[in-house]
């Protein structure tokens, strides 16, 4: 067993993300490639919500709940952020079981 914050049920877009950058880059993304992109996505997302700068953007990603970015197709599990803003997503527990990954819940 080990702890991903990347594989393909992390999240409702996990899968597509890994599909595209395998596609893009011949090789598997790492947790650093799903926190960049979701980074881009968070942002336009903020700024799709009626953030015109950068303090707009924090206060906005400092608010943002589950809910406000359910439509947004993130790689990574979304929790939130503390009020440090650090993100409040925990790990998921992986197990290779007969050849394959089995996510632990």
């Amino acid at each position: 067993m080990f702890t991903s914050y990347l594989n393909r049920d992390s999240s409702p877009g996990a899968a597509d993300f890994i599909d595209r950058f395998v596609l893009e880059h011949g090789a598997d993304p790492n947790f650093l490639s799903g926190f960049g992109h979701d980074a881009v996505i968070l942002v336009a997302g903020a700024i799709r919500s009626g953030a015109l700068n950068r303090e707009g953007i924090g206060d906005w990603l400092r608010a943002a709940s589950i809910e406000d970015v359910r439509n947004l197709p993130l790689a990574m599990p979304f929790s939130g952020f503390s009020v440090d803003g650090e993100p409040l997503a925990h790990p998921w527990i992986l197990q290779l079981l007969d050849g394959e990954f089995v996510t632990l819940r």
